[in-house]
């Protein structure tokens, strides 16, 4: 595997075992913070990584051009997404009753998937509707951003 996958990987992995830990407090919220609840959080991050890693697999290896914009440059140097800038998409947006034992499982899933990503090409890409064309390895550096944005969203909502 990539020496610049695994590298993100594994944080994207200590991001998930940080995650297993809220997973208890799945039905907490905070209004001042978020609409949401953690378990909302926590299942939209990973059905992002599902999707995307999904999508992922069936492209073919191009050189399609990145998008360039100040944005995109700013999220991904600072490492930082700033709240209230986007609404998620339909298909990343969790269905039905969050519960524990779906949480659960849906990590387990997200894992496997993640070990897959070495499979994949380094130019097989996907279109994100904000940055444009992300090849993997910027795939993977966004799945570190988006995850650390709702972390860090999980912790204030525990905080009030």
């Amino acid at each position: 595997m990539n020496i610049k996958y695994t590298m993100v990987i594994d944080k994207i992995n200590k991001q998930l075992t940080l995650l297993e830990h809220y997973i208890p407090l799945c039905h907490r919220s905070n209004s001042e913070v978020s609409a949401a609840t953690i378990g909302w959080h926590i299942e939209h991050l990973q059905l992002v990584m599902k999707n995307i890693i999904s999508y992922l697999r069936t492209t073919k290896e191009s050189s399609c051009a990145p998008k360039r914009s100040l944005r995109k440059w700013l999220i991904f140097t600072f490492k930082t997404i700033p709240r209230g800038t986007a609404k998620a998409p339909k298909s990343t947006q969790p269905y039905g009753p969050i519960t524990l034992e779906k949480l659960q499982k849906s990590l387990v899933e997200t894992r496997a998937i993640l070990n897959t990503i070495g499979e994949l090409k380094q130019n097989q890409h996907f279109n994100h509707p904000h940055f444009g064309n992300l090849n993997v390895h910027n795939t993977l550096q966004f799945f570190e951003i988006h995850n650390q944005h709702h972390i860090k969203i999980i912790k204030a909502i525990l905080a009030g």
